[in-house]
């Protein structure tokens, strides 16, 4: 578009009641870029540009654009006028409205991981985990510990529950293997039907028998790769301190 073409568009825009700096400078950048487009594709000049100025519905859809522009920009200004003439209270809805989005987005995650808990087991809706609830004078405890029988007796009572599986916390538990030992903190004794309740995935062996003979382990990939490293975990012999191996 050459500048005569561009002194068309701004005095027909003008004639046309365009008046607002702003918004006319936006209109004409928007007007001039569709009518190039236009004349690229062979279009005349003119009748590019009426084919662009109709888009708007003509001169009252342009002039109906200024109007809601000018409302919008008047609302702008009196919302700021009125934060700047009351500052105190300005602050204080500031500061209430960062407080109130700050607490509902932490909620939100709070809310968020507790609905994910356990999600990455198949049968996550069907688990669950048995605590007690002790009192005894003036205390009141609750613990996520329960007597070893109520496995069996949970099992037997009660058909909806399918299979139910123990763990006992041994602490901190030394493992050897020939000349190296290692400390691990986190070991626990579990029935052969945790993987039953629990779908852990197995790197290698069968889930199905695992923990069924005495003195049997099951080990992470992390831990295998510690103690065999490079060689296959599956079948080899660790010794712990508690006699077992």
């Amino acid at each position: 578009m050459n500048s005569e073409q561009l002194d068309f568009v701004i005095k027909d825009l003008h004639s046309r009641g365009i008046l607002l700096d702003d918004l006319k400078d936006e209109i004409i950048d928007h007007v001039c870029s569709s009518v190039d487009e236009k004349m690229r594709c062979g279009q005349r000049f003119i009748e590019a540009y009426n084919e662009v100025i109709t888009s708007f519905g003509s001169t009252e859809g342009l002039q109906e654009t200024q109007k809601e522009t000018v409302m919008l920009q008047n609302y702008f200004t009196v919302a700021f006028r009125n934060l700047k003439k009351q500052r105190f209270y300005t602050l204080i809805n500031i500061t209430g409205l960062a407080v109130g989005v700050a607490s509902c987005l932490v909620i939100m995650l709070y809310v968020i991981n507790e609905f994910s808990y356990d999600r990455h087991f198949t049968n996550y809706d069907r688990v669950y985990r048995l605590h007690a609830e002790i009192k005894f004078g003036d205390n009141h405890l609750r613990m996520a510990v329960t007597p070893a029988p109520l496995s069996e007796t949970l099992q037997k009572d009660f058909p909806e529950v399918e299979a139910a599986a123990r763990f006992w916390n041994t602490g901190t538990t030394i493992f050897r293997r020939t000349e190296d030992s290692f400390k691990e903190p986190y070991t626990v004794f579990a029935d052969s039907s945790l993987f039953t309740v629990l779908d852990i995935p197995f790197v290698a062996g069968d889930p199905k028998t695992a923990l069924k003979e005495p003195n049997t382990m099951v080990i992470s990939k992390k831990t295998a790769d510690k103690y065999f490293p490079g060689e296959q975990a599956l079948g080899q012999t660790l010794t712990s301190n508690s006699g077992k191996s």
